[in-house]
């Protein structure tokens, strides 16, 4: 397109190189650009900053997620299904959340902790009223609770729990006031927790939750849109003070939200603002500054549009696949369909699990076999220690190991719903149907990631990019399935994920060995590496399909 118009034979290649394009996986884009050398500008400016805020938001994540489940296991033994009828209200607890009314009154409960939160809770939802001189009349809420605890329904442990929770959210606003001056050039302002004393004459510090309106029973439609959008936004995660409230103005006396599961959901919005807006809009800074653009669009077109864009704004929201809002009910079903199928094709199944071990043969791309076999003893002779040394180095690995996000995701809701025998069946099913899998590559990973740390350690890298050296090696051999780790062929809309179940694995393959050849044809020439060459096709290509095959 410099020296004459672009021809028809040229967009036919640009178009081929778009579809190719969607299955390109950033973390092997980047290293293809940045050669054999090491972690070089892509690698560093454009992958890094993302994947590692990547993996402090899933150890934050996991870390207050295990202190949310803590509290909630101290009130669990009172969060039983049952309905409990406030007349005084005019109001049932319990006919949402599962049938578990005390969830819903503890989050009620919860909206007390300061002025701004329980007038919207009380105005809101018609169970106090507004006097002449602005002070809420709130009898009929004070004699409910009352009730409530001489009936014994609440006890201490209650507010114990609620205090718990103000504190917690508490402990995330630092991190949240930093990005939020990182990303808006102002800090966010904050609701004053109002002390209270509860009615067992404990003295309580108060604090703040989100105060998020249910969309569901407002009447008006356009004020229930504006709910969702306030709801999906980051407009109700910070607490910020009450400006302007006054009756007349609806969008302030909206009915809130009461299920103690969306806190769960308020915590992961928050760290993910928190860790994930900065690193996101730096590195599209980065890729958008003229001379890096024009030079990055001449060399490949098809970066911006389909590799890198899709990239930044899955690892924005950590999505993997394309939320459907106006079919919701359609998007369960076949992210059901998807999973059962998964579980029903790779529970037990032996032969599966035992193929993993041919990728070995693909780790031997990335790190030299003498490496992995000193690696492979280490991990023989004390399999506990290497495994604990590779999670105390690594955060990449520690999540991999653990994947505690996922089990405290589990916990919350097994307590919060108090499910039946069946759902407690499926709930196990769900957790252990790739336990034989989960099994081997705990076992791989830690021996995969040893042999390429101290191989790193030995070419002369320092701990830090030795320690990415070794991330990198088992997320692009052994596969990776987080959002920022996929490609954009991978997401899609939960129907056109029912197509792509198992091609993660092999589309991981494609990219190291796409890469491996491109990165050999540019340093090299083919002549000249046709030894390499030979080496990455039979181990990365030949052995694992022979391996797999004869299993």
């Amino acid at each position: 397109g410099e020296t004459s118009a672009i021809t028809p034979a040229e967009q036919r290649a640009l178009k081929l190189k778009h579809y190719l394009a969607t299955a390109r996986r950033v973390e092997s884009w980047a290293r293809g650009l940045d050669g054999s050398k090491g972690l070089g500008p892509f690698t560093r400016y454009v992958w890094q900053p993302v994947k590692e805020a990547a993996n402090a938001y899933r150890t934050d994540k996991a870390k207050y997620l295990k202190a949310f489940r803590d509290l909630l296991k101290a009130v669990e033994p009172t969060l039983t299904k049952r309905q409990i009828e406030a007349p005084e209200l005019n109001y049932t607890f319990g006919k949402d959340t599962d049938g578990v009314a005390m969830a819903e009154m503890l989050h009620a409960l919860l909206h007390t902790g300061n002025e701004s939160n329980k007038r919207k809770l009380l105005l809101g939802r018609k169970w106090a009223t507004e006097n002449a001189d602005g002070t809420l009349d709130t009898r009929r809420w004070d004699a409910f609770v009352q009730r409530m605890v001489n009936e014994g329904i609440l006890q201490p442990v209650h507010f114990d729990f609620a205090q718990g929770v103000w504190d917690l959210l508490e402990q995330t606003k630092p991190l949240a006031q930093k990005a939020h001056r990182d990303v808006f050039g102002r800090y966010f302002a904050e609701v004053t927790a109002d002390e209270f004393v509860d009615p067992f004459g404990t003295k309580r510090r108060g604090g703040y939750v989100p105060a998020q309106a249910d969309a569901r029973i407002v009447s008006d439609a356009a004020t229930r849109a504006l709910a969702e959008a306030e709801n999906a936004s980051m407009q109700f995660a910070f607490p910020t003070t009450n400006k302007g409230f006054t009756k007349g103005r609806v969008e302030y006396n909206r009915p809130l939200m009461l299920d103690l599961r969306g806190l769960a959901q308020h915590i992961d919005k928050v760290l993910l603002f928190s860790h994930m807006e900065q690193p996101v809009r730096d590195v599209r800074k980065v890729l958008t500054a003229k001379g890096v653009a024009y030079g990055l669009n001449r060399i490949d077109p098809a970066a911006f549009d389909t590799v890198l864009t899709p990239w930044l704004n899955r690892a924005a929201k950590q999505l993997v696949a394309t939320p459907a809002p106006n079919n919701w009910q359609g998007w369960r079903f076949w992210t059901t369909l998807r999973n059962r199928a998964g579980m029903a094709a790779m529970f037990g199944n032996i032969a599966n699990a035992v193929q993993q071990f041919a990728g070995f043969s693909l780790a031997a791309v990335r790190v030299k076999p003498s490496a992995l076999m000193s690696a492979t003893a280490q991990y023989v002779a004390n399999p506990k220690q290497t495994a604990e040394m590779v999670a105390s180095k690594s955060q990449y690995m520690d999540g991999r190991l653990a994947n505690e996000v996922a089990n405290m995701n589990d916990a919350i809701n097994e307590i919060l719903i108090n499910p039946t025998v069946l759902q407690s069946a499926q709930r196990f099913t769900t957790k252990h149907a790739y336990f034989l899998q989960s099994a081997i590559d705990n076992v791989m990973g830690p021996i995969i990631w040893t042999g390429a740390y101290n191989q790193a350690l030995a070419e002369g890298m320092t701990e830090r990019d030795a320690i990415r050296k070794a991330d990198a090696a088992v997320r692009e051999t052994q596969g990776a399935t987080a959002p920022e780790d996929i490609s954009a062929f991978e997401e899609g809309t939960p129907f056109s994920r029912l197509f792509t179940q198992f091609a993660g694995y092999f589309n991981m393959q494609a990219n190291l060995l796409g890469t491996e050849f491109q990165t050999l044809a540019r340093e090299m020439g083919l002549r000249k590496g046709v030894g390499r060459g030979l080496y990455v096709l039979t181990f990365g290509f030949l052995v694992n399909a022979w391996v797999a095959e004869a299993i």
